[in-house]
């Protein structure tokens, strides 16, 4: 727009100069009169008003004639007083102001007369200035020829940016609200893209800065940049000048007045301009708002028992706003409202106000003054209680106000009733931690003080004392212990410690309350009368004593370990205490060792126990030391366990057995290596290079046991079997072949030419070998050259019901091997090889067989035969046990479960068969027909099964897709393999798919056709290799474009359900009618 006024305003002086030469010359002579003047150079910067600079303005057909001296000086006052300017005449002003009386400025020569221009301070235009340079007759030589059209010159404008609108007088609450607006212009220049190029947009957005509180004039940026810029920001249609609209900013809040500055520097990248955009930092000024609230009712005075009692009243009133219209009636403005009062302490209790006040709802609120008043009446809470004076605080959120502000805190104290607080250990004691001492009770008074000699007089000391009461006399020995041998520590005014002494004859059967009987004035206890407090605390009796083993016996032991000695057993109680002479008092020192029990049972763990010594460390803590005993031996791991006889302890009643039960390892020896892995026959030893690993476990071998030419030897004997001999012999020659490393010897088998012999080799390794050992130690397992081991599993097939009702069995049966004796017997055994059983679908119904093969004794389910070739299954009945389809079981025999074995067996497998019927119909035609009806009425939903058929066809992909007018439509279909051809009906054509490409265990089949409609049934049917329809024809609807539909369940539901599960498992029946219709779906009863 100040482009086309500047404009209008050059033609408006233009044409009127040219009236004023045309009246002269109809006035005058023409050849009296000049042509007029120019001025050189016509257009300066207005950076050049800086002084120096020079224009010269010649005359086309006269002399300049300026004397000199104070005429000249007059004269060229004159000059200067008539140059004029349309625009921004102060700024053209400062200009005069500096060439008058300054006639050095002025050079005049024939025609032309030089101006040096002077310096000008603070000229500063905002658009582009045309000066007009009136020449008076009194400065030319002939004062008759004169310069009828003035000469002009022209100041181009630095480019600048301005800033108007609204928002440069606006207030915070106007910030608050939105919709003020903020113009940038430019006076030589144009904007980019600011509107919809984000990137630009933004960077305008951070042109603003705040000089102060820059973080809440961040959330003004935020929203602008968070608004759609359609909305936001508009450029005018000359490009000059962009206008933003604020959003409303609620939660905007400044404590002071806020400058905005435009930061010119940062804007210069968004615009274009002429030469350089100055850099004139604009700014506009936001004042707060003076909002307030002031807080008042009777709420401000209230006490601890006013709040229980209600009714109290807070009142809240505001200057320069309201509030929300519907604070009482909106749930979410009360509840926030409410919300907003919160304690500084005990919030526990506070929150019994606002959910008080929540269940009030719109009762306890009411809007009064033109709703600048609002009153809040607090309901009664009865269970509310402090410990101490609370401060309450109110921070009312600006969206609860109808001009969003946001105000100070406002707060307000609840006085605490006189009362006491009983905190301290003692209150979370059990009867144990009473007995033995040092809990205390420490009594805390709210707005009340303890008499100054509470502490120090015992009148006043043991009357407190007896305050405290409880049913039974085992509380009055603790209060009797307090008064002769406890302690009463005055802390402060307000609080008062009670240190507990041991009361080791303390013993309750059933938990204790311990009340506080209060105190009133006249017993000079406190300044003010206290109230009873009813079940102070609790004392736990102790019913649940524990006794922990700890020490070095439980850092892995072994036999060795024993007999060595040193060994510390400590038991640790918790809730009890030690009888106090259990270290001293020989009969329950005998009594505490005769508590150990061994399992197997071993003399040799009776003679160590026995000569173990016993030291009390503290009231809950013994040490047991066990003493050397070098004969100590025993052949397997051995299990302890303690039970204290009650008659140690101070508070149990019963027994108490310790945990955990420690066991001490007995020395054995593992044999592993190549030997035990894969074929080891003859011509496997003749061509050497298998390995035998003798690992010794809980002991050490002696460190020559193999570089020692007779323990090498006395190893190698330790090895008994026929079938040894030979490698021995060839082991003798070979001694690198043996190493020894750590716990572990490892022997490599050399080549043994001519080997031909097959059977079993066992290892006893002589106790000579073994540091500290008392015997001989037997090696596991052995080892067998010759043939391999086999199974066999009858019969192939066992019934659903077989299962359910605990008949079925199989046999399993081995060839080069016999069944370990123990199989029948021993439960890890027994569970290795019943374990090995796994199913190959349905594993939910298999572990239920699984858990009642675990559940059960060995010698219930398994049988070895005489020979111990076959091992006899039966399976425990499982009456929840259900299958969908039939179901294989495979079986891997572990090594464990077999006399002699280096590797698990794999036994093939054995099927488990569905319970289905034998006959059925449509489940459609049950149901309407009556057939389903019957079948209920006369027997349980158990004996009814659902046949759930396959499903053949998997996926249907269809396109349509129009070509010109025509429309071509591509339909392929995705079947299981037993689908040897699919028929498509579609548009009244049909036609069979007999061709198809294979895609792992899918046959895929396409078809395409012309001319079909939008809606037109498509029926696809799938047939076997007889051309029978295998599943029901399924129908879609023909859509345009690409449609895909899965036809068959994310798992696989085809099987025989019996009706009874069906109805108890929703998830599976859904699934089940998402993919099949009842015309789908057969039925029938078990027997038919």
């Amino acid at each position: 727009m100040h482009f086309k006024k500047t404009h209008a305003c050059h033609l408006m002086r233009l044409s009127a100069a040219m009236m004023a030469a045309l009246l002269v010359l109809a006035l005058f002579p023409a050849s009296t009169y000049a042509a007029g003047a120019t001025i050189s150079p016509d257009t300066i910067n207005e950076s050049v008003i800086t002084g120096g600079s020079t224009i010269t303005i010649t005359l086309d057909s006269n002399s300049w004639a300026l004397d000199s001296g104070s005429t000249k000086t007059a004269k060229c006052n004159a000059l200067v007083n008539a140059m004029t300017t349309g625009s921004e005449s102060q700024e053209l002003n400062k200009i005069k102001d500096a060439l008058r009386n300054n006639p050095d400025a002025f050079n005049a020569s024939g025609q032309a007369l030089t101006i040096t221009l002077p310096a000008v301070s603070g000229y500063d235009i905002k658009y582009d200035q045309t000066i007009t340079v009136n020449i008076p007759s009194s400065l030319l030589a002939n004062s008759s020829d004169l310069v009828s059209i003035p000469p002009a010159l022209t100041v181009k404008a630095e480019s600048e940016a301005f800033i108007s609108g609204t928002a440069t007088a606006a207030g915070e609450a106007d910030i608050v609200r939105g919709g003020r607006r903020l113009s940038i212009s430019l006076n030589n220049g144009s904007w980019h893209d600011i509107v919809y190029a984000t990137t630009n947009r933004e960077a305008l957005f951070d042109c603003l800065t705040a000089s102060s509180q820059s973080g809440e004039w961040d959330k003004v940026k935020a929203a602008l940049k968070a608004a759609d810029p359609a909305s936001t920001l508009d450029v005018s249609s000359d490009g000059k000048t962009a206008t933003i609209t604020l959003p409303a900013v609620p939660e905007y809040n400044i404590s002071g007045a806020q400058t905005i500055t435009l930061d010119t520097a940062a804007l210069a990248s968004l615009v274009t301009v002429d030469g350089t955009l100055k850099d004139s930092q604009p700014s506009f000024t936001i004042t707060p708002s003076d909002t307030t609230a002031q807080l008042s009712g009777t709420a401000l005075s209230a006490s601890e028992s006013d709040i229980k009692a209600g009714g109290r009243t807070l009142v809240i009133a505001l200057t320069d706003n309201h509030w929300a219209g519907d604070i009482a009636s909106s749930k979410a403005k009360r509840d926030a409202l409410f919300d907003s009062i919160t304690a500084r302490s005990e919030q526990t209790e506070w929150v019994k106000v606002t959910n008080a006040l929540k269940a009030a709802g719109p009762a306890a609120l009411a809007l009064s003054d033109g709703n600048k008043k609002l009153t809040i009446t607090l309901p009664a809470v009865t269970n509310y209680n402090i410990t101490a004076n609370q401060t309450v605080n109110i921070s009312i959120l600006p969206t609860l106000l109808e001009y969003s502000y946001r105000l100070d805190t406002m707060s307000f104290i609840i006085t605490a009733d006189k009362a006491l607080s009983l905190t301290g250990t003692a209150l979370s004691a059990d009867e144990s931690a009473i007995a033995s001492g040092g809990k205390t009770i420490i009594l805390t008074l709210t707005n009340a003080k303890w008499a100054g000699d509470i502490a120090t007089s015992r009148s006043k000391r043991e009357m407190l004392l007896d305050k405290f009461t409880a049913g039974g006399s085992a509380w009055q020995e603790v209060i009797d212990a307090v008064k002769a041998q406890g302690t009463v520590a005055r802390n402060s005014d307000t609080k008062l410690t009670v240190t507990l002494p041991a009361v080791p004859a303390f013993n309750i059967s059933s938990d204790m309350a311990v009340d506080f009987a209060g105190i009133s004035v006249g017993d000079g206890l406190t300044d003010a009368a206290i109230p009873a407090v009813h079940d102070a605390f609790i004392i736990k009796a102790v019913t649940g004593q524990t006794a922990a083993i700890s020490g070095t016996i439980l850092s892995k032991t072994s036999e060795i370990d024993i007999a060595r000695g040193g060994k510390i057993i400590r038991v640790t109680l918790k809730g009890d205490a030690w009888a106090p002479d259990i270290e001293s008092n020989a009969t329950k020192r005998a009594q505490l060792l005769s508590g150990f029990t061994e399992t197997p049972s071993s003399s040799a763990w009776d003679s160590v126990i026995a000569g173990a010594t016993v030291r009390l460390v503290n009231s809950s803590t013994i040490d047991i030391t066990l003493p050397a005993k070098s004969d100590f031996d025993i052949s397997s791991d051995m299990s302890v366990q303690l039970s204290i006889d009650s008659s140690l302890l101070t508070t149990s009643n019963t027994d108490i057995t310790a945990s955990p039960t420690f066991t001490i390892y007995a020395v054995s020896a593992a044999l592993s290596g190549t030997v035990l892995t894969g074929v080891f026959d003859a011509p496997t030893v003749q061509k050497g290079g298998k390995t035998i690993i003798i690992t010794l476990n809980n002991a050490s071998w002696v460190s020559d046991a193999v570089s020692d030419s007779a323990n090498l030897n006395t190893l190698l004997n330790g090895f008994y079997g026929a079938a040894w001999a030979p490698i021995k012999e060839i082991l003798l020659t070979n001694p690198k072949n043996i190493t020894l490393k750590g716990n572990q010897i490892t022997i490599k088998l050399p080549p043994v030419p001519g080997y031909n012999m097959s059977g079993q080799v066992t290892l006893t390794i002589p106790k000579e070998l073994i540091n500290g050992a008392n015997s001989n130690v037997s090696a596991t397992p052995a080892i067998n050259i010759g043939a391999s081991t086999t199974a066999s599993i009858s019969p192939a097939a066992v019934p659903e019901d077989g299962i359910t009702a605990g008949s079925a069995a199989i046999n399993i049966t081995l060839a080069n091997n016999t069944w370990a004796a123990d199989t029948a017997s021993n439960k890890q055994k027994a569970g290795a090889l019943t374990k090995g059983l796994s199913a190959s679908s349905q594993s939910d119904q298999w572990k239920k067989v699984q858990s009642a093969l675990s559940s059960a004794n060995p010698s219930d389910i398994i049988t070895l035969s005489a020979d111990k070739r076959t091992l006899t299954l039966r399976f425990p009945a499982v009456t929840g046990y259900d299958i969908a389809q039939d179901q294989v079981i495979s079986l891997v025999i572990p090594k464990t479960a077999l006399a002699v074995a280096n590797a698990d067996i794999n036994a093939g497998n054995f099927t488990i068969t569905g319970n289905a019927p034998s006959a059925t119909v449509s489940l459609e035609d049950a149901i309407n027909d009556g057939t389903l009806a019957g079948w209920l009425d006369s027997m349980p939903t158990t004996s009814i099964y659902i046949v759930v058929p396959a499903k053949h066809i998997y996926t249907i992909d269809i396109a349509h897709t129009s070509f010109g007018t025509a429309y071509i439509t591509d339909i392929t279909v995705t079947t299981g393999n037993a689908v040897s051809s699919v028929v498509i009906t579609a548009g009244g054509a049909e036609r069979t798919l007999s061709d198809y490409r294979i895609s792992g265990d899918k046959r895929i089949f396409n078809a395409g056709f012309m001319g079909l409609q939008k809606g037109a049934d498509i029926i696809i049917n799938a047939l076997d290799s007889s051309g029978s329809s295998i599943q029901s024809p399924i129908v879609k609807k023909l859509a345009d474009g690409q449609t895909s539909y899965n036809e068959v369940p994310k798992n696989a539901l085809s099987g025989s359900y019996t009706l009874h599960t069906l109805l108890n498992d929703s998830k599976l029946l859904n699934s089940m009618l998402q993919y099949y219709s009842l015309a789908d779906l057969h039925i029938g009863i078990s027997g038919q």
